[in-house]
């Protein structure tokens, strides 16, 4: 394991070596096959897919101000950012072809429907996860702090 320190700087570069890599990458998938136009429901589950990112990247942000630990990423969380990004080229494959338009539909509605589903799972697990590394990063900063 990593050593941990209290300096923000130190916690947010940890963090974001891959996890705002990842979030980038994601949002600007999903904000690119948005100004394409594409079909009602891809666009609802791209707001479904944007609300969960920005309210994650929020909280992290979040915690590290208030003083929490680095919380471990969570593989569900991983694995379903890579399912929507698998997702997205496959609706736009299904918007630029005529043949085969319905199997990348289909398979972009797997990883999608699936990406989801993981996403919010791991959201879930990060919430008592969060109140851990909050009191614990709380707990090292006031004994790392000078008696007054």
């Amino acid at each position: 394991r990593r050593r941990h320190t209290r300096c923000l700087s130190d916690w947010s570069s940890d963090v974001c070596s891959s996890d705002l890599a990842d979030r980038v990458l994601l949002v600007a998938g999903a904000v690119a096959v948005l100004t394409l136009g594409p079909p009602g429901p891809v666009v609802i589950l791209l707001w479904v897919v944007l609300v969960r990112e920005v309210a994650i990247a929020a909280v992290t942000v979040s915690l590290a101000l208030a003083g929490a630990r680095r919380i471990d990423v969570v593989w569900a969380g991983k694995a379903g950012t890579l399912s929507v990004m698998f997702a997205l080229p496959a609706f736009l494959l299904a918007d630029a072809v005529d043949e085969g338009a319905l199997v990348f539909s289909l398979i972009g509605w797997g990883f999608a429907i699936s990406g989801i589903v993981l996403g919010y799972y791991a959201a879930v697990r990060y919430v008592p996860e969060a109140r851990v590394a909050l009191a614990e990063g709380r707990a090292a900063r006031a004994a790392a702090e000078p008696a007054t």
